[in-house]
């Protein structure tokens, strides 16, 4: 009786796997030959399909390197100081451009500075050769005045200027550009004012 009740059990489970496994099988070919004919066929691509991907508009990009002169407020700075500018820019439209910059003005005599990355964007208000823009700009910056700690902190700022050569593959930028630093100093909130000219290339 006990051989007979387990041979029953074995033909059973062997029974409900091979049915178990039909099933799977099949609905494994059926999803198989589903996606093959979602697929296109060689010579059967629409130019519409081919464009699908391609349709973007790619950014132009530019390395920038500038300086000029610059000030510093709260930082104790009465002095003329100096701007070094390292940038990134994306154009990615004729009105529009994407920036990524570390500005940095020095007091060399009080060794006061303002240094600070930010990102932001420039707006052209046209798309002909010299170009007037506005931009604005966030980030992080650092500053310090004569005797007193430095203070790190989120930077805002905005930028008016203007773009020459535009149209060529080599730029010159000429922007005035201010920053505040969103962290007191002394219980001053630092800025700094440039004027600086950069070359695009």
């Amino acid at each position: 009786m006990f051989k007979s009740l387990i041979f029953l059990s074995c033909a059973w489970l062997v029974f409900f796997s091979t049915a178990a496994f039909s099933e799977n099988t099949a609905s494994a070919a059926d999803t198989f030959q589903s996606q093959q004919s979602n697929r296109p066929e060689v010579g059967k691509i629409t130019p519409e399909e081919e464009k699908t991907v391609e349709r973007r508009i790619i950014a132009r990009n530019y390395m920038a390197l500038g300086l000029g002169p610059a000030g510093l407020s709260g930082l104790s700075s009465n002095n003329l100081d100096y701007l070094f500018l390292y940038a990134y820019y994306w154009e990615v439209a004729p009105w529009a451009a994407i920036k990524f910059k570390s500005d940095n003005v020095f007091d060399f005599s009080k060794s006061s500075f303002f240094l600070s990355t930010a990102i932001g964007s420039n707006f052209f208000l046209t798309a002909t050769n010299i170009s007037p823009f506005a931009g604005v700009e966030f980030g992080v910056g650092l500053a310090k005045k004569p005797h007193f700690d430095a203070a790190f902190g989120f930077v805002i700022g905005g930028s008016v200027g203007v773009a020459f050569f535009r149209t060529s593959s080599a730029q010159l930028l000429l922007d005035l550009n201010v920053q505040t630093l969103l962290k007191k100093v002394d219980n001053e909130n630092p800025d700094k004012y440039s004027l600086g000219i950069s070359v695009l290339f």
